[in-house]
């Protein structure tokens, strides 16, 4: 059972990557401005993709 939650861990973490990666608006506002309430950086987000 906890062999499940890990992979669903990782996949959701995959998923909201992918979201982030896809996101124009997302971008422009956290990446480029640095602006919002996320506190998020393009090359961790970039390294977190590929792990």
């Amino acid at each position: 059972m906890k062999n499940i939650t890990v992979k669903h861990q990782r996949l959701n973490s995959f998923i909201e990557n992918v979201g982030c990666i896809a996101d124009e608006k997302y971008q422009e506002r956290v990446w480029v401005r640095a602006e919002g309430p996320e506190c998020d950086d393009i090359d961790d987000t970039v390294c977190d993709f590929f792990d």
